[in-house]
């Protein structure tokens, strides 16, 4: 297993972090030989961040994928959350290549 982490800083190269995103690599669920890549967490502020950063994120992630030598990664999971405008991120995907294959479900934990 692996993990790193990309970040983006604000417009015009202000010092700020303005998006992240974290990306594992894991073994693809019962295909030992192939691995999947997932974003963890994936977050990019709305009011602080280039109109490009999370498209930006995206590829620096995939560019990280390409980089594995222990076998290919058969798969680049994202997880589309978006709570500001998810229909402008899906939209983002499709351009990459990703293709809708589920849905979000959540549950407040019991206190």
């Amino acid at each position: 297993m692996s993990m790193s982490v990309f970040v983006t800083n604000g417009m015009e190269n202000e010092p700020w972090i303005s998006g992240v995103i974290i990306g594992l690599l894991q073994p693809r669920y019962f295909v030992m030989t192939e691995a999947v890549v997932t974003d963890l967490i994936w977050y990019v502020d709305p009011d602080m961040a280039h109109p490009r950063a999370g498209a930006n994120l995206l590829h620096a992630m995939h560019e990280w994928a390409d980089t594995f030598e222990d076998g290919p990664v058969a798969r680049v999971h994202c997880v589309n959350d978006a709570v500001m405008n998810p229909r402008v991120t899906g939209r983002m995907f499709r351009m990459a290549g990703y293709k809708k294959t589920g849905e979000i479900y959540e549950k407040e934990a019991e206190q």
